[in-house]
């Protein structure tokens, strides 16, 4: 179940990253939410 969360978490903050990098410089911003994410997901 909690493995299941995270997923939803991921997949959730992705659909909010893709929607914000939008208006970043994308590669930068996926970079570093990636650099979050990973953190959180640990």
């Amino acid at each position: 179940v909690a493995l299941e969360s995270k997923n939803v978490l991921r997949t959730t903050l992705q659909k909010e990253a893709i929607q914000t990098s939008k208006k970043f410089n994308e590669k930068k911003f996926i970079q570093s939410f990636n650099e979050l994410l990973n953190k959180i997901t640990k």
